[in-house]
């Protein structure tokens, strides 16, 4: 997670970060398809995270999620800075997003409180691609949509969905275009094996991942996302497959997430 944009923050959350990998100029057909696994999904679940920034508890954040009906996903999402690191950097984040049963996205909306603006975001996902749409104030009461015209993207929370729904197999990889909501960008996950990590001071079996990331331009080219080094995330080795830990290295240093506690629906 990077202090100066949650996008990214957002992104190590829900489990995603990278080792950087080149790609011939038919990277697009090397993407992994968007067909869920058979491991169980995901149960309704509220989430607490902390967040630091190297020895430093930097912020909070919770995150539920809830089944509106068989075939629609909800994700609501609250942040904030805390502690030392608020006195130098305010930020609130409120996020809620939809994905139907297969973890396709339908959208999400996103606000960003900081200390001299806010941002909001609408974003939305259709066959024909995504569209998105920026608000920040005061700048005039600044607006900007975007359109990308990819139809296999995902939002950080179903990205995660998906991968946690696959064999995650040692030597196992997948490819995968992300959306958080400022930039396109390709995603890879290398499954490196099982390990036993402490969370909250108890030791954990969990499912160690490495992530990278390029930025997708706007002519579906690639390029080094250069704000970001590497990345490592474990999923719990149970039947949850909850992201237990996030460790990054950014241009602002070593930046790590934790799960605090998780308490799941009957």
């Amino acid at each position: 997670m990077r202090m100066t944009n949650p996008h990214v923050s957002l992104t190590l959350l829900i489990a995603m970060a990278m080792s950087l990998a080149s790609f011939g100029a038919d990277w697009e057909q090397e993407l992994t398809p968007l067909k869920p696994g058979e491991f169980a999904p995901l149960r309704p679940v509220e989430a607490h995270y902390r967040f630091g920034w190297e020895k430093f508890v930097a912020a909070d954040a919770q995150f539920k999620v809830v089944a509106l009906t068989n075939q629609l996903l909800e994700v609501q999402g609250t942040a904030q800075s805390d502690g030392f690191v608020r006195t130098l950097w305010r930020f609130d984040l409120q996020h809620t997003s939809w994905r139907d049963a297969g973890f396709r996205p339908q959208g999400f909306t996103q606000t960003e409180i900081y200390k001299r603006k806010t941002v909001k975001t609408r974003v939305g996902f259709g066959q024909s691609g995504l569209i998105r749409n920026n608000e920040i104030t005061p700048l005039a009461e600044s607006s900007e949509t975007k359109t990308y015209p990819v139809a296999n993207a995902c939002d950080p929370f179903s990205a995660y969905l998906l991968m946690r729904s696959q064999p995650l197999r040692v030597g196992d990889r997948y490819r995968l275009l992300v959306y958080p909501g400022l930039h396109l960008y390709l995603a890879e996950l290398n499954v490196i094996g099982a390990e036993t990590i402490k969370v909250e001071q108890v030791p954990r079996v969990a499912i160690k991942l490495s992530l990278g990331l390029q930025q997708v331009t706007d002519q579906m080219s690639l390029v080094p996302y250069g704000k970001f080094k590497r990345a490592t995330v474990w999923l719990s080795d149970d039947q949850e497959r909850i992201p237990l830990k996030a460790e990054a290295d950014i241009f602002v240093g070593a930046v790590w997430a934790e799960l605090h506690r998780a308490e799941y629906s009957k």
